[in-house]
C-alpha cells in the first residue's frame, strides 16, 4: 500500500489524511483552509476562479468571499508571503488564484508491520526542531536544541526517552505520529520550530501524544539569543 504526497518545498501536503508539514514540523490548518489549499496545489500553475473554489471547497453550503478571504489569508500567513510578493499562492486580479510554486508528487509506501509496543514508562521522541531562519547556517543550532532537550528529558527516571539518533533518521521528512508510534513504540512526540534573528530566539514546541493525535501541550516562546534555553518539558500535562 502506498499514500501520495504533493511536495512543494520546505512544505509537503498529505491530501489522505488531510495534514500539512513544513519539514517536520506539522501545520494545523482549519478544514476549510486546507480544502482551499489542496484544490489549488492540485491545480498547480492554472488558474483557479473564485466561483471555482467556492464550489469546490463550500459545495453545500451558501457563503460570500469572505470566507474565501480569509482562507486565503491563512495561508499566506503560514507561507509568510503578502499578495504582493507571492511565493505560492498569486491573486489574479478580479477573477481568482494560481499556485506557482513548483510541485511534485511521490508515493510513501504504508508499512504493515506490526506496531512496536508501549513501554511501561510514558515514552518521547524529541523530532528535530525545525529552523524557521531561512539560514543554512543556524541549522547547528536547531540540531542543538534538539540534543539538549533529548539530554535534559533523559535525566528524568519516570521517562522512556528515544535516543538523538533514532530521532534524527526522520530530518527532513513527512512525518506520520501513527508510523512512529508503530516504528519505535513512543507515545508522546515533541516537535517544534526555532527561528533566530539578530538578538532573539523564537522557539515554538509542541506535545503530541501519537495515541489520540491530539496536542497535549504547546508552548511558544522568545528569549535573547544568549540566554540559556532550560527544558520546560518537565513540567508537561501527561507526562
Amino acid at each position: 500500500m502506498s499514500a501520495s504526497l504533493l511536495y512543494f518545498p520546505p512544505f509537503r501536503l498529505d491530501p489522505s489524511n488531510e495534514r500539512l508539514w513544513r519539514e517536520t514540523l506539522e501545520i494545523p490548518l482549519r478544514p476549510k483552509t486546507f480544502a482551499v489549499l489542496r484544490y489549488l496545489v492540485e491545480h498547480a500553475e492554472q488558474l483557479v476562479t473564485k466561483e471555482e473554489l467556492l464550489n469546490a471547497v463550500w459545495a453545500e453550503t451558501v457563503v460570500g468571499e469572505d470566507a474565501l478571504t480569509g482562507c486565503i489569508r491563512e495561508l499566506r500567513t503560514v507561507f509568510g508571503e503578502e499578495a504582493k510578493q507571492p511565493r505560492y499562492i498569486e491573486t489574479v486580479h478580479r477573477r481568482g488564484f494560481r499556485f506557482i510554486a513548483p510541485v511534485t508528487s511521490a508515493e510513501v509506501p504504508v508499512s504493515s508491520a506490526p506496531a512496536l509496543p508501549l513501554p511501561v514508562k510514558p515514552s518521547i521522541i524529541v523530532l528535530p526542531f525545525v529552523n524557521m531562519s531561512h539560514d543554512p547556517d543556524q541549522e547547528y543550532f536547531s540540531d542543538g536544541l534538539t540534543d539538549v532537550l533529548t539530554g535534559d528529558l533523559s535525566l528524568l527516571s519516570g521517562l522512556f526517552v528515544i535516543a538523538r539518533n533514532s530521532a534524527f533518521t526522520y530530518k527532513g521528512k513527512a512525518v506520520n505520529m501513527q508510523d512512529i508510534r508503530k516504528e519505535l513504540g513512543v507515545r508522546y512526540v515533541l516537535e517544534g520550530s526555532v527561528q533566530r534573528a539578530a538578538e532573539q530566539v523564537r522557539i515554538v514546541a509542541q506535545l503530541v501524544d501519537t495515541t489520540t493525535d491530539a496536542h497535549t501541550w504547546s508552548e511558544r516562546t522568545t528569549v535573547p539569543s544568549r540566554t540559556s534555553l532550560p527544558c520546560k518539558m518537565r513540567s508537561c500535562k501527561g507526562l
